[in-house]
């Protein structure tokens, strides 16, 4: 069943595609108001009175403007629209655009999208009335994918028209009947290249076309003239320059036509100008833009300068403050080591002054002790014998001078005074002794001389007999002998006896 259901369905596509005509596949080239071009692929196909176009292809060039724009190729879309707004899933905005109208003599079924994206490969079918011609303008758009199904309009590429009739002019593989402002298909002849375009024709199809070399040269010079309108940077494009090569040629072809070669001249010469004009403002502006990179280089390396001078200065001015810095760091180290060195001068000053005074206290205390008689009581009149009293005790002097130079030689003086103050102290203490007794032995020796008992020291006796109402002195009894009783050392040391006169 399912063969059976299979053959019949390609027995059936078979008997309708021998009733379609075949398909007839055209190229159109259209223009943009900032040099863009688009060469448009499409195939028609008619069959009765139903037309339907399939677009196959687009091959995009941006001009010299919007390629700085736009840089990814692959992101800008050829687009049309069959209705405005109210779009199914897409978003559209930047550049206002139309919709393609269809004239009375054709029904078409609006899609649901609303848009056409050309590298979708979209279809058309149009119905058109019995033995009419139609034609059909398609405002063609160029948009930039902005991301998230989100496109920006940014020109128009001229208007695609589609004729009925396109599919009965000769050839196989010939261009279309496409135009920038419209056009119908047919043959093309006119007096004046003013009513001729030339956008949706190659210079192949018009070969192919079969025209006489005047009217060739006619769509080429409207061509030109329109390219030139929009050439605003030269050089100019490959297609341009192609165009007036190919007119130069005709130039020498059209032999026959005084008008047209008086307007290939105009238009050659034209080219010419607009050349010139475009080279030279190319040159100034190359000239300017150099200009303004020497300004911008001088500017650069004037601020570079300052800076370096700014940076140098920066650096002498760190330098004089580090060496300010430094001085007075140095000067602070120097204040401190004079002050301490003065410190230390005024100490040892003060220290030699302490000594000095030192030494003299132990200068008059050594010789206080070396003159000790002189404070012996009891001894009148001898003061060169030294004694031991008042001597101070210097033996706590010992720790607290032990450190001062020149001390351990006063201590040594002080010691030799000592020992020598100790070897006085004895000879005095038994000087005194012996004195003592001698002095007893005088007065013991006095007394007996007298007849009498010498009393105690200090005490006074009155005689036997007599009145005890006044005391009466008790002489000492001279003795004949008294030098004889005071030892021979010393004699000197005895008073002079003085002899008592007779009574």
């Amino acid at each position: 069943m399912t063969m059976r259901f299979f053959k019949l369905i390609c027995i059936g596509a078979f008997a309708l595609s021998s009733m379609i005509a075949p398909a007839k596949e055209v190229k159109d080239t259209l223009y943009s108001n900032s040099g863009d071009r688009i060469i448009l692929t499409y195939n028609v196909t008619h069959s009765g009175n139903q037309m339907s176009v399939r677009f196959t292809g687009a091959q995009k060039k941006l001009g010299q403007s919007n390629q700085k724009k736009y840089k990814k190729l692959d992101e800008v879309a050829v687009v049309f629209f069959d209705r405005n707004g109210n779009y199914a899933d897409m978003k559209f905005d930047g550049l206002e655009t139309k919709a393609f109208m269809v004239p009375a003599n054709v029904t078409y079924s609006r899609s649901g999208d609303g848009y056409f994206l050309i590298n979708d490969n979209p279809s058309l079918q149009f119905t058109v009335a019995q033995n009419e011609d139609a034609v059909l303008n398609l405002p063609i758009y160029l948009a930039s994918y902005e991301g998230k199904r989100h496109y920006k309009v940014f020109t128009q590429c001229g208007t695609l028209a589609l004729s009925s009739k396109q599919t009965k002019r000769s050839g196989g593989n010939q261009g279309g009947g496409g135009r920038s402002n419209g056009g119908g298909g047919g043959n093309i002849h006119a007096a004046n290249a003013d009513n001729i375009q030339i956008e949706g024709i190659t210079s192949e199809e018009l070969v192919d076309e079969g025209l006489s070399p005047s009217e060739e040269a006619l769509i080429r010079i409207n061509g030109v003239k329109s390219m030139l309108e929009d050439a605003t940077e030269y050089p100019f494009d490959e297609e341009l320059t192609h165009e007036v090569s190919m007119l130069r040629e005709l130039r020498f072809k059209v032999t026959d036509d005084e008008d047209v070669s008086k307007q290939i001249t105009e238009v050659l010469a034209l080219y010419d100008s607009k050349k010139k004009e475009l080279a030279g403002a190319a040159k100034a502006d190359q000239q300017a833009q150099a200009a303004q990179e020497a300004q911008a280089a001088q500017a650069a390396q004037a601020r570079n300068d300052s800076i370096s001078a700014a940076q140098i200065l920066q650096s002498e001015e760190d330098k004089k403050n580090m060496m300010w810095i430094g001085g007075g760091i140095g000067a602070l180290v120097l204040l401190f080591l004079g002050g301490k060195q003065i410190m230390q001068m005024v100490n040892q000053n003060k220290l030699q002054k302490q000594q000095k005074a030192m030494m003299e206290n132990m200068m008059k205390m050594t010789q206080q002790q070396t003159n000790p008689m002189a404070n012996i009581p009891g001894l009148n009149g001898m003061s060169g014998v030294p004694g031991a009293n008042g001597i101070p005790d210097l033996t706590h002097l010992g720790g607290a001078a032990a450190t001062i130079p020149g001390v351990k030689e006063a201590q040594k003086t002080i010691n030799n005074a000592k020992s020598t103050a100790q070897q006085v102290q004895q000879q005095t203490r038994t000087m005194s002794r012996e004195a003592e007794a001698a002095k007893q032995k005088l007065m013991s020796m006095r007394a007996a001389k007298q007849g009498q008992v010498a009393p105690a020291a200090g005490q006074t006796t009155p005689p036997q007999g007599a009145n005890n109402s006044r005391p009466v002195a008790v002489k000492p009894q001279a003795h004949s002998s008294l030098n004889d009783a005071i030892p021979s050392k010393y004699k000197r040391l005895a008073p002079k006896r003085k002899d008592t006169p007779n009574t």
